[in-house]
């Protein structure tokens, strides 16, 4: 199924790009094409590519979205829970709606009969008072009455799943299918340059101004920050940055900890001095600095750390950044990207084990967590909980087949980046069983609860692609040989590893990879298997606010 949606709140002759996804290659998978540059963050399994309308497209399994909580893609006078989605649902009908308070507005129609095998163009915009749904280049339905509706919410803009919060958490009805050429501009578009994207993919239009060269990313598991040049640009010669919050809401403003920003100034990175490490208590929190004798050259994917500069346990994102070059005295406001995946449920289905597992670099400060199965695939006797591991401060919360809860009442556990908390085998389902967990947890002062990914892993699949076979034999014997080069984390795609050699590894189960996993592989060598992910209700949101176009296969499972 191919999508394409577009919302205009002016009547206007021209449309301009806000952002273009092509989805073309593994290492320009979230980027942006437009000038605009706003990446896509991912939330849930990694997303993978397969053939598409024009060049590759994105394959979504049911539980991963696409998603980019930029202010750019708001367009209206208030901020409440106004939607603008596109759906798929299990009965084959696309659907569009936008949702104002108290007011909301639909077309309908039946997806094509072959939407499972063959890609298909559809366009939702609001063009003034109307909304109108086209497939394959003709109007399939429209509807009046939404020129006073405003497009404008707290949510991402998001690709894969509809209700997707500013943290890129609460998704729902994920969509199960390929996408292709993601288009959104802040006009309706007319019929001319809708045929154009449906026969070439091509759009004459100019691009929102002012590029985004370089980008903030932020971990906010870890609160990591970084300044990085937009991937495949030029080096930027940076001389003065700014990253401030601002006052909403107002008593929680200072997301910065200046005492753990790590400045440019600090780095003795020639020329550069801080200007304003302020905290204000009523107004923007500022940190700044700038270079007085020279410049800061930052290539493509070349990134400067400042440290863990922002404060995790906030929460919040009233974030802005902006920057300037060599010569030139004018801003330029920059992308603000948050990352990170925090915690991992790993679940190994042949065994039972389970595993909480931090990818991140840094610890993160746990305190609660909850293990649900909708199949009661849980075994509560078999759970070694960290209460049962005499953690201190941990107590379970009424475990049974359908939910092991725990919280620590007293304090929190920190669990080191790169590392696991074994809770024995808390899976009952065994290789036959349904993959449907769901996993959720808390950190330290955050005030929210996260959604985690959950991994089922395979035994022995050492290159991820779902079957044990003699290409994962010849990894593992490359690993078990060089350890310094293979362990844990530390796999090199270039050499064929897409997993952590110490989950996946480990066959004979004793928390570890090593010679003693040798031979308990041989038994698994060439025997069928699979690598799935966790399965979710699936309605595809392709949008929230303007016009975005995309091209789909597939369709969703509920």
């Amino acid at each position: 199924m191919s999508l394409a949606l577009a919302a205009s709140l002016a009547s206007s002759a021209q449309a301009d790009v806000v952002a273009h996804y092509a989805f073309d290659s593994v290492g320009t998978l979230f980027d942006d094409s437009s000038a605009g540059m706003r990446t896509l963050s991912s939330t849930g399994p990694a997303p993978t590519l397969r053939t598409g309308s024009f060049g590759q497209a994105v394959d979504l399994g049911g539980n991963t979205w696409l998603w980019n909580a930029s202010d750019q893609f708001n367009f209206g006078g208030d901020d409440g829970w106004d939607v603008f989605k596109t759906t798929i649902s299990s009965t084959d009908t696309i659907s569009a709606v936008i949702d104002d308070p108290g007011s909301a507005a639909r077309v309908d129609v039946t997806a094509p009969a072959d939407d499972n095998t063959n890609f298909h163009h559809v366009v939702v915009q609001r063009s003034g008072d109307n909304l109108d749904i086209y497939v394959d280049g003709t109007i399939a339905d429209s509807t009046t009455g939404v020129d006073s509706f405003n497009v404008d919410t707290t949510n991402a803009f998001a690709i894969g799943a509809r209700n997707v919060n500013s943290s890129g958490n609460g998704g729902e009805f994920a969509f199960d299918g390929a996408i292709d050429e993601v288009w959104v501009f802040n006009q309706a578009l007319n019929n001319t340059e809708i045929q154009d994207l449906l026969n070439s993919n091509t759009n004459s239009q100019p691009g929102i101004p002012e590029p985004s060269v370089l980008q903030l990313h932020i971990n906010q598991f870890t609160g990591e920050t970084r300044i990085e040049g937009f991937s495949g640009s030029s080096p930027f010669n940076l001389d003065r940055y700014t990253m401030q919050s601002f006052p909403i809401p107002t008593n929680r403003e200072n997301i910065w900890v200046p005492a753990n920003w790590n400045s440019l100034t600090d780095q003795a990175l020639p020329g550069w001095a801080e200007v304003a490490p302020t905290l204000p208590a009523t107004s923007q929190q500022v940190l700044s600095e700038e270079n007085l004798s020279g410049s800061t050259p930052i290539s493509g994917g070349q990134s400067v750390s400042l440290g863990t500069v922002y404060d995790a346990t906030q929460g919040i994102r009233n974030t802005l950044f902006s920057y300037s070059a060599e010569g030139d005295s004018a801003d330029i406001n920059g992308t603000v990207i948050f990352e990170g995946e925090g915690l991992r449920l790993r679940v190994v289905k042949s065994s039972g084990r389970t595993s909480i597992f931090n990818p991140e670099s840094a610890g993160l400060d746990i305190e609660s967590y909850a293990i649900t199965s909708p199949d009661s695939d849980l075994n509560a006797t078999s759970w070694s909980s960290l209460a049962d591991q005499t953690i201190p401060g941990w107590t379970e919360s009424n475990p049974t087949a359908a939910s092991l809860i725990e919280l620590n009442l007293g304090s929190s556990t920190v669990l080191s980046g790169d590392d696991s908390f074994e809770l024995g085998s808390a899976y009952a389902g065994g290789n036959g069983g349904t993959e449907n967990l769901e996993f959720e947890f808390n950190m330290v002062g955050t005030g929210g609860i996260f959604d985690g990914q959950v991994e089922y892993v395979l035994l022995g699949d050492m290159n991820g692609d779902g079957t044990v076979d003699t290409a994962d034999a010849s990894l593992l014997v490359q690993a078990l040989t060089n350890r310094a080069a293979y362990d844990g984390q530390n796999l090199t795609t270039s050499a064929g590893f897409l997993v952590d050699a110490d989950a996946y590894g480990d066959i004979n189960g004793d928390g570890r990879f090593d010679l003693g996993d040798a031979a308990p592989f041989s038994a698994l060598l060439g025997g069928p298997a699979s690598a799935t992910t966790v399965p979710e209700p699936s309605t595809l949101c392709l949008g929230i606010f303007l016009l975005i176009t995309g091209l789909a296969a597939g369709r969703p499972r509920r």
